[in-house]
């Protein structure tokens, strides 16, 4: 693998990485980031198995292929280089290496075989919703997601769709003590996506969160869930999040005890 591009585009994309990835993950493969050159564009994969994130920027390919290292130290260098174009270039040994003028930096790798097989997505059946929207009502109950882990159906926002015709996604969120609901109606009219209610985890609402703040265009969030997972999704970037397991009955009865 060999590219050139701009290191604002690529500082952008690992730094999507940062916040998924746990710094003293005990499987240390998860610690680093997938890199994938194909025709114009760099794809970054990053997964802690519970939040993955699959990201896209555009790059000068001269030799397509694959590398895997650390996102922290690829990360650390990036941050520190000026504006201007870089070139990255895989060796056969799996260290990748950064140029840019007379700077060169080399950081250790790994082969992509080793990196976790990534969740696919195929479903079609995705529903727009603003941004803003989302933005506004996962700030309105996230504060209110328990943190007691033995209380494991607590520790994310339940989302159900609402109303008589499903016109409405109603959040809510509770530790037991406080109780946050927000309802809005959905963009594009009735919607029976979140009919049967799913439990999203903090960590995933505050990587969707981050995933809103990075959009730079005027664009809708595109939301589906497929079996156990919610997949948001923009124009560069899929975002995959594994629900919380829990029975949604009961859990809308501690709701309504609060």
């Amino acid at each position: 693998m060999k590219i050139t591009v701009n290191k604002n585009e690529v500082y952008k994309l690992i730094s999507k990485a940062q916040n998924i990835i746990e710094k003293r993950n005990t499987m240390p493969v998860l610690t680093n980031v997938l890199l994938s050159a194909e025709k114009d564009g760099l794809t970054l994969y990053a997964t802690d198995l519970e939040v993955s994130v699959k990201a896209f920027c555009p790059v000068n390919v001269i030799k397509p292929g694959k590398a895997v290292v650390s996102a922290k130290n690829l990360f650390d260098i990036l941050k520190e280089l000026p504006e201007g174009e870089i070139a990255l270039e895989k060796l056969e040994n799996n260290s990748l290496t950064i140029e840019q003028g007379k700077a060169y930096f080399h950081i250790n790798g790994i082969s992509p075989d080793e990196f976790p097989v990534f969740p696919t997505v195929e479903t079609d059946s995705f529903t727009g919703f603003s941004p803003n929207t989302i933005k506004e009502m996962i700030e309105k109950t996230i504060y209110s997601v328990s943190t007691d882990e033995s209380r494991y159906h607590l520790n994310g926002v339940l989302f159900e769709s609402e109303g008589a015709d499903a016109s409405m996604l109603r959040m809510v969120a509770t530790d037991g003590h406080r109780l946050s609901l927000v309802d809005r109606n959905f963009l594009e009219g009735p919607s029976q996506l979140f009919k049967d209610g799913i439990i999203v985890p903090r960590k995933g609402l505050n990587e969707i969160r981050k995933t809103i703040d990075s959009l730079e265009n005027d664009e809708n969030v595109d939301i589906a869930v497929e079996g156990a997972q919610l997949i948001v999704r923009t124009k560069d970037t899929l975002l995959m999040i594994r629900l919380i397991e829990g029975n949604i009955q009961t859990i809308s009865n501690c709701f309504q005890k609060i």
